[in-house]
């Protein structure tokens, strides 16, 4: 399994017009096999953010689809949020959905790599109609972006 942690995430809560936020986790999980990742609320954490609203739960097949992890949150409603983020504070639990022994690799984003996350990111909004993981996870067949993946991260 290969994870990224190069990404920088920014969160501007002025003006939401909304109580979901998404945060972009930066992670990128990609697995040579298939594997469900679930991002889950972190229940035996207590921080800014668990004090503030709740993750949503999500789940996607990192071996079928490579896009950034995101973690959505819904705010309890309030006039305003304080959040005093600290380094190790606990956001999400994210789980491999596997038996196997996991071994994480790191890797740094080419601008091969980069090219594809941004064709799987941008998939979803060229996309009309419904949008279904099944139909990403056919892009990703289809255009052999697993296949290249492979090869890229094995160098």
């Amino acid at each position: 399994m290969f994870c990224n942690n190069e990404l920088i995430s920014k969160v501007n809560l002025e003006n939401m017009g909304s109580r979901i936020l998404q945060m972009q986790i930066p992670y990128i999980f990609f697995a040579e096999e298939s594997c469900e990742a679930t991002v889950m609320h972190p229940y035996l954490h207590h921080n800014s953010f668990t004090e503030n609203g709740n993750t949503v739960y999500g789940q996607y097949n990192i071996g079928k689809w490579f896009r950034p992890i995101q973690a959505g949150f819904v705010l309890k409603d309030s006039k305003s949020y304080i959040y005093n983020i600290k380094r190790g504070d606990v956001f999400a639990y994210i789980n491999f959905e596997t038996d196997k022994k996991i071994a994480l690799e790191h890797f740094h984003l080419t601008n091969e790599i980069l090219s594809i996350r941004h064709k799987c990111l941008n998939f979803k909004k060229a996309k009309k109609g419904i949008f279904s993981l099944d139909n990403c996870y056919k892009v990703m067949l289809s255009y052999a972006y697993t296949k290249k993946l492979k090869k890229l991260l094995r160098g």
